[in-house]
């Protein structure tokens, strides 16, 4: 039974893949110029992930909440980066948005439940359903929160 588990993890690690976000996008690049672009695919990820994780390990936290913020980080930018993605996978990261503000994610939590509407084989692609809506809210937060830096960095007119 030890072989069979270790032999079903290694299926999983090497051919799954299911509603996936970066991961597609990763894949689909590769398939422009390497035959074997899933498996390469899955080293760049790995790869992105070990990096990723060293970057946020060795940043430095001024308090709690920027600790707390960027455990969510790194667990959302490994979730995206997966190539299965499963509601409860991101139903992990629902304790976090109690205390990190990221409407996009909150909109994510609902959305990926649309892998459910779908039938497993010979499913429609409804990635674009789930994660363009997704997408947009989180760019706009990105600008909004450049703009509201920007604004802060003006000088003050005076009157």
């Amino acid at each position: 039974s030890g072989r069979q588990w270790l032999s079903g993890l290694a299926d999983y690690g090497y051919k799954w893949h299911r509603n996936d976000s970066l991961f597609a996008l990763i894949n689909s690049a590769l398939a422009l110029a390497a035959k074997d672009h899933e498996h390469l695919a899955r080293i760049v990820v790995i790869c992105v992930t070990i990096a990723f994780s060293a970057y946020m390990a060795f940043r430095k936290h001024a308090d709690d909440r920027s600790l707390i913020r960027d455990v969510f980080i790194l667990l959302a930018g490994v979730l995206m980066l997966s190539p299965t993605i499963y509601p409860w996978y991101i139903a992990w990261t629902v304790p976090f948005l109690c205390i990190v503000r990221s409407p996009g994610w909150l909109l994510l939590t609902g959305l990926t439940a649309l892998v459910y509407v779908i039938p497993i084989y010979g499913e429609p692609d409804i990635r674009l359903l789930t994660y363009l809506p997704v997408s947009i809210l989180f760019l706009a937060s990105i600008l909004r929160r450049r703009a509201l830096v920007h604004e802060e960095d003006k000088p003050a007119r005076a009157v």
